[in-house]
């Protein structure tokens, strides 16, 4: 695992966990303790010491319902201060190159994404809004929320030809190198069809001139993806020393 690729899946960890420790999502820790304890064994071979590992909670701990037990809250907040300072010490160990694309901004609008669309139904007078029906529904309030960090984004452009054919990316964020991609889960496109999906979509776009990283936006709001956290990763693992990706599946603790 490289350096990049590495800051990458400890931001991923901590943005993760937060997320779920907010919204009472506890019976994940399990998993996140693991993520924890892979990682610092990557971070520890290149250089960063001193990481302790974080122990799972016994047996006789656990809740027998995913409320989570006082013992298994405590672990989740555990795993969001360390990996929060993981992630403080990576970056102070200059992990990442001054000229790295900062994608906070982005993240931020994915992790915000769920609340304002709900705040956008909730007009005066029932006016007339913007309902998220559909992919195109996201397209268009997402594309919205971008000018608000970025100048220069395009919809028009063509992904290179695979298997045959081509299509039009969904946002290039020209001057950043960064495509995103939008999906909507609904029946009939759950977690197997956008995993699928995205599949092609990485190999597509690791051959455009015009992009170094792929960021996939999966909005979830009816909670159809049973493990989105397992889906992140397997797709974030296709990222190579020159192509990146970063998946979101959002909102979280469904």
């Amino acid at each position: 695992m490289t350096k990049e690729e590495l800051l990458i899946e400890i931001r991923n960890l901590h943005c993760s966990s937060e997320q779920d420790y907010n919204s009472e999502s506890y019976e994940s820790y399990a998993f996140y303790v693991t993520e924890y304890n892979r990682l610092i064994v990557h971070a520890d071979s290149l250089g960063v010491k001193n990481l302790l590992r974080i122990e799972n909670v016994p047996e006789g701990e656990r809740a027998s319902f995913s409320v989570g037990s006082v013992a298994e809250i405590a672990k989740l907040r555990e795993v969001v201060n360390k990996s929060n300072i993981l992630l403080q010490k990576l970056e102070a160990f200059n992990i990442v190159e001054n000229d790295k694309i900062n994608i906070d901004p982005l993240i931020l609008i994915f992790n915000k994404f769920h609340i304002i669309a709900q705040q956008l139904i909730k007009r005066y007078d029932r006016r007339s809004t913007i309902n998220i029906i559909d992919e195109y529904d996201v397209q268009d309030l997402l594309h919205s929320l971008l000018k608000l960090y970025f100048d220069d984004i395009r919809t028009e452009e063509w992904t290179p030809s695979y298997a045959g054919g081509a299509a039009r990316m969904d946002f290039l964020l020209k001057n950043e190198k960064i495509v995103i991609e939008t999906k909507k889960t609904r029946s009939g496109l759950g977690a197997k069809e956008v995993g699928d999906q995205l599949l092609i979509d990485i190999a597509k776009y690791s051959e455009h001139k015009d992009c170094t990283s792929l960021i996939c936006f999966i909005y979830d709001p009816e909670g159809r993806i049973n493990n989105p956290r397992g889906i992140e990763n397997d797709l974030n693992k296709r990222t190579t020393s020159s192509f990146t990706v970063n998946t979101y599946i959002r909102p979280t603790g469904q």
